[in-house]
């Protein structure tokens, strides 16, 4: 199910920024919302039915939603407002993502086991039938749950006026080529951040996959980290350079891998936990340095680097397959180093008007 719902990002992500740009940011916002809504309804039927096509279909519907709803929210943040702080402002919109994740990992399985049925009092006196339907209660409350929410937050934005954001007639910052660039990826500094995103998500996806094998407190402690930067990094990257920013904290988390993989003893599990603090403000400002300057080419950017998220799916696969134990984490310490260098190098681009 993880795998498919990466691939979906690669496979929607262009799609959905073609639709963005001629829908618009709030359309494309509530399209993403209504359309993640109904994945998460047809989940319901699909898992009473237990059949796994139908929820596998579901589930695709519900990823294509998230899909749109990033390659729209995502950009619209970063280019609202001052162009200075579109790192701040996305990581401050990440952090409560971030909170979301946290809280359903730290509270939800206790109160939907209860909901369900599921609690430690009724489970050894239910029979096994009674145990399927609990079971099956159990997948279906969330997602209704979430269907719901999704649904509340499209009616908000359906009655919200938000500030309308064109770049179609917004020239690039980049400095001009003979011939002109007519396609994103000829941005050297977009498609290096879609590179960018890929290693980090791939590397943050496989150390969260693996404290999860291990225990799901370390797996609570790894995404809280992530939650906690957010909020604080959103704070002090309105002074701080995105750029050394990238750089710092992915160099940082490559030597806490570094230091898990070389070290013995059980203190060593405490780096790994650590590297989700040093995630925090990563994503956002890759984002924000990947579409910077693109202007009219911002949502094909956006689109670019969301589709890039696949990476979730194929680095841990990588990892864990082709090499065991603690030397498989060589390939996430691979991917904070390319980080670093797009953070201190391959973000930078000749421009009309120098910002950063």
């Amino acid at each position: 199910m993880n795998f498919l719902f990466f691939a979906t990002y690669f496979v929607m992500a262009v799609p959905s920024g073609k639709l963005i740009d001629k829908i618009g940011y709030r359309k494309g916002m509530m399209t993403g919302l209504g359309l993640a809504a109904v994945g998460c309804f047809l989940a319901y039927p699909a898992t009473g039915m237990r059949s796994y096509s139908f929820f596998m279909t579901a589930l695709f519907i519900q990823a294509t939603g998230i899909t749109i709803l990033q390659v729209a929210a995502n950009p619209y943040v970063a280019l609202l407002g001052s162009r200075g702080r579109g790192a701040s402002k996305l990581t401050l919109v990440q952090a409560f993502n971030s909170l979301g994740a946290f809280v359903a990992t730290l509270f939800a399985s206790g109160f939907l086991m209860e909901l369900s049925g599921l609690n430690e009092r009724s489970y050894f006196n239910m029979s096994p039938e009674e145990i399927r339907n609990s079971v099956v209660q159990f997948v279906q409350l969330p997602f209704v749950l979430l269907g719901v929410v999704l649904v509340l937050l499209g009616v908000f934005l359906f009655f919200s006026r938000l500030p309308r954001i064109n770049t179609k007639e917004i020239e690039p910052l980049v400095l001009e080529s003979n011939p002109p660039r007519t396609q994103v990826w000829q941005f050297s500094h977009a498609g290096l951040g879609a590179l960018a995103i890929f290693a980090y998500v791939g590397a943050e996806v496989t150390i969260g996959t693996y404290l999860a094998s291990v225990a799901s407190d370390l797996a609570v402690l790894y995404w809280g980290g992530a939650m906690i930067g957010r909020f604080v990094g959103s704070a002090l990257l309105v002074k701080l350079s995105p750029r050394k920013s990238i750089g710092i904290f992915s160099i940082i988390a490559s030597l806490l891998v570094i230091g898990f993989m070389l070290i013995d003893a059980q203190i060593s599990i405490y780096a790994i936990v650590a590297v989700g603090l040093f995630n925090s403000v990563l994503f956002p400002c890759i984002f924000t340095m990947g579409i910077d300057g693109l202007g009219k080419f911002s949502e094909e950017g956006s689109a670019m680097l969301i589709m890039a998220i696949v990476g979730g799916a194929v680095i841990p696969f990588v990892s864990h397959a082709m090499i065991e134990g603690k030397a498989g984490f060589i390939l996430p310490v691979i991917c904070y180093i390319f980080v670093a260098y797009f953070g201190l190098r391959g973000s930078r681009y000749p421009k009309r008007t120098n910002f950063y």
